[in-house]
């Protein structure tokens, strides 16, 4: 049986360090409690310290602030006249958080009440100082030193950053050996550890602050969301289920999903994050997100 309380956890549990526990939905609630005037296509989640989330969102490019299920969503402010298209959030260990515009190859801070603060990085530009070539950023982590992560799928390595944006470092080359990546795509980061989706190769790879490999998990389907934390590291795959990976000492296990309705349960889930003892999930065919309850022994 599932334990009824929540266990205090570390805030940054390491990939080698997460615990093993059972997995449920006992409880979940809807972002926000009425379905969205227009329907959302999110891209990613993220959980903010403040107890708000963050959703960027496909169709209309833009990012959504959403400080209470039961207040309205609020679209915040475009960095650009033009349209941008965001593919990752990360938290910052500050008072911010960071949206790369993945095409645009920019990436841009907000503070956590949602207003803009500035360009936070040209990543195109950096590839020019740095004799990168051609770069195509997809995922962006941050994780718990400070350090910044960017996947290149193109150049099939990730860029690493300090604080400040200096680059320090380049992980990996093309190939199917653990460390060599085929189109490393999204990435989240939870303590010490980073965990990057290489689509080529058909797994998610850990890694530790020094880009050292810590684990890794065969992923079976087209993976449409990442997210890692206490509970383990998720993933979404052909956006209609969701499972843990068996990396560390997590063991494989499928989630048990809650039927929404009107889409007899197969919900379209592009997006995954976690913060605490809480999973949220896109819930695509209603254009909002569920946050489920996950419980521990």
């Amino acid at each position: 049986m599932l334990a009824a309380t929540l266990v205090a956890m570390s805030l940054f549990p390491s990939c080698a360090n997460t615990q093993n526990g059972a997995l449920d939905t006992p409880n979940l609630t809807t972002w926000p409690s009425e379905q969205p005037t227009n329907a959302w296509q999110p891209t990613a989640i993220l959980g903010l310290p403040t107890g708000a989330l963050v959703v960027s969102d496909r169709a209309q490019t833009r990012l959504y602030f959403l400080p209470d299920p039961l207040k309205k969503p609020e679209r915040l402010q475009n960095p650009s006249p033009s349209a941008v298209e965001w593919t990752a959030l990360a938290g910052t260990p500050g008072l911010s958080f960071y949206a790369l515009d993945g095409p645009g190859q920019k990436v841009h801070q907000y503070d956590l009440k949602g207003n803009y603060q500035g360009l936070a990085a040209d990543l195109r530009e950096i590839a020019e100082e740095e004799a990168l070539g051609r770069v195509e950023p997809y995922g962006l982590a941050v994780d718990g030193t400070g350090q910044i992560l960017v996947s290149d799928g193109l150049g099939d390595r990730i860029l690493v950053f300090d604080p400040s944006w200096d680059l320090v470092g380049l992980w990996g080359e093309t190939g199917a050996e653990l460390g060599a990546w085929r189109r490393p795509g999204r990435m989240v980061s939870y303590q010490t550890s980073t965990y990057v989706h290489d689509e080529g190769n058909n797994r998610v790879v850990c890694l530790g602050s020094l880009g050292e490999v810590l684990g890794s998990a065969e992923v079976h389907g087209a993976l449409t969301a990442l997210a890692a934390g206490a509970h383990g590291v998720f993933v979404a795959t052909e956006g209609l289920r969701v499972d843990r990976l068996p990396i560390g000492r997590q063991k494989a296990k499928a989630l048990p999903l809650p039927a929404l309705g009107e889409c007899d349960g197969e919900n379209y889930i592009s997006a995954l994050a976690v913060r605490g003892s809480s999973l949220f999930l896109s819930d695509g065919c209603h254009g909002r997100v569920i946050q489920l309850a996950l419980n521990k022994d």
